[in-house]
């Protein structure tokens, strides 16, 4: 799932959920990556989540590769790194993770960058 600004700009956006089934680890980090991208430029936080391990007898489920995560953007009051929860790669494991979208609010108030109001064509106060 590709996610555009300009289809995000002027609604309220908090989370985006992508579920996917990858069969090799370079096409889940195609995935995260892009997820992360998400977080940052539409200032939201994104959800990873996958399947793992193997189905043996499920024709077209034999081998998959996944690793959940929740991303948020880079800024203050958030983890600098954008990652605010991971699980262990390709291990099967339930992941819980608290967000706090009051911080989204702040962010796009009195963020250090502007990526909404820039798409949207308004003028950056920062």
């Amino acid at each position: 799932m590709v996610v555009e600004p300009h289809f995000i700009v002027g609604i309220d956006l908090y989370l985006i959920l992508l579920r996917r089934r990858k069969l090799l680890q370079n096409a889940y980090s195609h995935v995260r990556v892009c997820a992360q991208a998400r977080a940052i430029e539409n200032e939201c936080f994104v959800v990873i989540a996958g399947s793992v391990g193997n189905l043996p007898r499920v024709h077209n489920m034999d081998i998959q590769y996944a690793q959940s995560g929740v991303f948020t953007p880079c800024d203050f009051a958030l983890p600098t790194d954008g990652k605010r929860a991971e699980a262990t790669p390709n291990t099967e494991m339930i992941l819980v993770s608290d967000v706090d979208l009051d911080l989204l609010n702040e962010l796009h108030t009195y963020g250090s960058v502007c990526n909404l109001k820039k798409t949207a064509g308004m003028t950056c106060m920062r």
